[in-house]
């Protein structure tokens, strides 16, 4: 019971700080439109750390989730809806 109890904590600890380290890494402001976007369009958007940005407009959305691979990400709209 102590062994796991020990590695419970410590796999807990380790979790913590991942994501604690994650929250607090300052994401680079280096975006630029993708290579493989259409012809005009500033969006989607990847920094040099391969992170994405995108833009939709939907003034009278409720929610709006962005789907990459199966992983759902919630978008925050601003005051012109987008």
């Amino acid at each position: 019971m102590k062994r796991f109890l020990s590695s419970f904590i410590l796999f807990s600890c380790l979790c913590f700080q991942s994501i604690w380290s994650q929250e607090t890494q300052k994401i680079r402001a280096d975006f630029k439109p993708s290579s493989v976007n259409q012809q005009g369009k500033q969006y989607p958007q990847v920094n040099s750390e391969g992170r994405v940005r995108a833009s939709i407009s939907a003034p009278q959305a409720n929610k709006v989730q962005l789907d990459l691979g199966g992983v759902k990400y919630d978008m925050i709209k601003d005051e012109k809806g987008v």
